[in-house]
């Protein structure tokens, strides 16, 4: 990876539903993801689980580290907080997700993290998560939305902006969501509230999702890169 880069693979998980196609690429990658892969209960979360660990590896060659990972050279490690890292690179952070038919994996120069939410229609349940998760400023904001499809876009986007920061500092989700703060700043939005303050973009990936990703100061504005799985076979 180049300087201050970082970029953003994501993948629909419908190629998956073929049996054959996952067996190749469940082949390809890692025993790590392969566990992952096999502590997932039904189908949907093994091909969400299978293309998240695919965009790593490929994320992971595209920045020059394949080989090293292959060859032991490089390896994963949780931090205190559960966070994955590579003790033997400080500047190669990685962060995956998945919801839906779609995963996502963001690589950068800087810490990251990243987040994609489906948008399920149950406006009800919607409010519950808002209050608990929320701000009261925020759940105002929520609740002031008329129609109930405009409710639910900004909760997604506001969960994926705090979840991406939450992952990007290491952090679960717990009762601390509601004292992470965003504001514009010279135009960016800025994460701030548990430690370190983040940089937020939002990710254009499909119509009923919203994503975002969070990187630390000195990161660079993502380049998302939307992929067909097909094509990353080997």
């Amino acid at each position: 990876m180049g300087e201050c880069s970082t970029t953003i693979y994501a993948a629909r998980t419908v190629p998956l539903e073929d049996v054959g196609l996952f067996s190749c690429f469940y082949r390809m990658i890692p025993e790590s993801r392969k566990r992952r892969v096999e502590s997932a209960k039904v189908d949907s979360e093994r091909r969400q689980a299978l293309a998240a660990s695919v965009l790593w590896l490929h994320g992971l060659k595209a920045a020059g580290a394949g080989d090293d990972y292959a060859e032991g050279r490089l390896n994963v490690a949780l931090n205190d907080a559960g966070k994955p890292f590579f003790p033997e690179r400080e500047n190669l952070h990685f962060s995956i997700s998945h919801s839906g038919e779609w995963a996502l994996c963001g690589f950068s120069t800087v810490s990251i993290g990243c987040d994609v939410q489906e948008h399920y229609r149950e406006d009800e349940a919607i409010l519950t998560v808002a209050h608990r998760y929320f701000s009261e400023e925020e759940r105002r904001l929520i609740s002031s939305e008329e129609d109930a499809d405009d409710r639910i876009r900004l909760l997604y986007r506001l969960w994926t902006m705090k979840e991406s920061y939450a992952k990007m500092v290491g952090c679960g989700i717990d009762d601390r969501l509601p004292r992470i703060g965003i504001r514009s700043e010279n135009g960016c939005l800025r994460a701030e509230g548990l430690g370190d303050a983040g940089f937020l973009h939002e990710l254009a990936v499909a119509e009923g999702y919203s994503a975002a990703c969070c990187v630390a100061a000195g990161g660079s504005r993502p380049v998302c890169a939307l992929l067909n799985l097909t094509d990353l076979l080997e």
